[in-house]
């Protein structure tokens, strides 16, 4: 019979993954987030003063609160700072084409 996942292992398999496919496994082991959960995360549903995530329509559509550890906090801001980046060239680009 096969045995559970060790620590070990589970750190091994979270450094195989890259980019924010690991900011995404990361926060799935280390919050105890649900993938849905995960996918549906915004922005206004993290406090990073408190270090904590509201998650809102979770399992049974409850509302629950779960801790970010402060070891993502810098990754997630990260990914927040790369998006907004992203966003800011898309409608600088839209306004561009909407001139033309």
């Amino acid at each position: 019979m096969k045995e559970k996942p060790g620590n070990t292992d589970r750190f091994h398999l979270l450094g195989a993954i890259s980019g924010k496919h690991a900011l995404m496994a990361k926060l799935l082991y280390g919050c105890g987030l649900r993938l849905m959960e995960c996918i549906r995360l915004r922005i206004n549903n993290i406090d990073f003063g408190q270090g904590l995530i509201l998650v809102h329509g979770g399992k049974g559509g409850k509302d629950r609160t779960t801790m970010l550890p402060k070891n993502l906090q810098k990754e997630v801001e990260m990914q927040i700072a790369a998006v907004k980046k992203l966003l800011c060239k898309l409608v600088s680009i839209k306004r561009q084409v909407a001139i033309y």
